[in-house]
């Protein structure tokens, strides 16, 4: 029988995980899931997004997000020296380029989404895409009805919510 589970702590923005030789650097970016992270190696000039940063997004699941916040946090991963990012659901890198995609589609056009689908068990959310899924510049985004916007209205419901 194993014995007791370690202590847990859990990871805090700008924490850095030393995994011998290898540096990663956390990014708290709350969207996915109020706990989301990215992590940053410097040594490779990679983030590691998860479900963070993806070509596929899925927001609010276990909470309301602030899509403004969202962002204005991928806004600042900018700030960081990375060449590729590797989500945990593309089979590919994405370019940094990529990064810049993803806050404009969701500035300009997630707001003006107004698709709805049913997830079973999870419930309705909006939807927005562009692009071809067999093109690098593709990109979709569900979002569970009830998330927020800067402006405090449900991005969901309020078709003059606002991003920004």
């Amino acid at each position: 029988m194993p014995g007791p589970l370690p202590d847990l702590h859990p990871l805090q923005d700008g924490d850095v995980l030393r995994l011998g030789g290898r540096d990663l650097r956390v990014v708290h970016v709350p969207g996915h899931t109020p706990g989301s992270i990215v992590l940053f190696d410097e040594k490779t000039a990679t983030l590691l997004t998860g479900d963070a940063v993806a070509r596929r997004m899925l927001l609010g699941v276990s909470a309301p997000v602030d899509m403004g916040d969202l962002a204005r946090r991928l806004e600042g991963l900018k700030a960081l020296p990375f060449e590729v990012m590797y989500s945990a659901h593309d089979r590919c890198g994405l370019p940094r380029w990529y990064l810049d995609d993803v806050v404009y589609h969701l500035r300009d056009d997630v707001p003006k989404a107004r698709e709805r689908i049913a997830l079973p068990g999870v419930g309705e959310f909006g939807y927005y895409r562009h692009g071809r899924e067999d093109q690098l510049g593709y990109f979709d985004c569900a979002w569970k009805l009830g998330t927020c916007c800067a402006d405090g209205r449900d991005r969901g419901t309020d078709p003059t919510a606002r991003l920004a």
